[in-house]
């Protein structure tokens, strides 16, 4: 089946319509424009100190996790500091899904931190997806 690309905002966000079983779950997300004009992904990354990781905690180390970031084709939108289950919180713009794998595994090697990496959607862009549902 062939897929049809929809506009659904004018905050560049896209939605792909075809047969969900078609669709690999990374095509359907929130989109946009990165370094070039490439299309990207927004993804969420969680992470989880180790006992050496936090001893290492400085402001060079954040200027080092943002310029992999980049060197990985993506860009850091907001890091966050978190009290919880999870330390802090990483929200990225990157290419695609082998990138953000990529992107995550690298800065855990890095940093010595590990990573929960999810794709994100605006609750609009959600909306519109699961509005014939």
């Amino acid at each position: 089946m062939r897929h049809t690309i929809e506009t659904v905002s004018s905050l560049s966000c896209i939605l792909v319509k075809g047969n969900p079983k078609e669709l690999d779950w990374t095509t359907i997300v929130e989109r946009t424009k990165g370094q070039g004009g490439q299309i990207m992904a927004t993804y969420f990354m969680f992470g989880s100190y180790s006992q050496d990781s936090v001893r290492k905690i400085s402001a060079k180390r954040t200027d080092e996790t943002k310029e992999l970031i980049e060197k990985q084709g993506g860009k850091l939108t907001a890091a966050y500091a978190l009290l919880g289950e999870k330390d802090l919180v990483l929200i990225v713009d990157l290419p695609n899904t082998e990138q953000a794998m990529k992107t995550s595994v690298a800065l855990s090697k890095m940093l010595g931190i590990g990573f929960s990496t999810l794709p994100a959607v605006s609750v609009e862009t959600f909306d519109k997806i699961t509005e014939d549902l």
